[in-house]
């Protein structure tokens, strides 16, 4: 995405970012002016399906609609 908005010239937002890792890049596409924008939440930060025990409900985020 930011090298099309490098190509193009578009504003970019990334939407529910999940990785600390990407921040050097974005944080690179900013200094060279590009309008890029990033948000998260506390919970794509720090959970991981690795460390939640099956059927932990309380950790899920969306759920499905119950409803048919």
């Amino acid at each position: 995405m930011l090298s099309l908005c490098r190509e193009y010239g578009f504003r970019l937002h990334i939407v529910h970012l999940s990785t600390s890792e990407a921040l050097p890049e974005l944080r690179s596409a900013r200094s060279e002016g590009l309008a890029v924008s990033v948000e998260s939440c506390p919970h794509y930060l720090h959970l991981s399906a690795e460390t939640i025990s099956v059927g932990a409900t309380l950790c899920k985020c969306a759920p499905p609609d119950s409803q048919p």
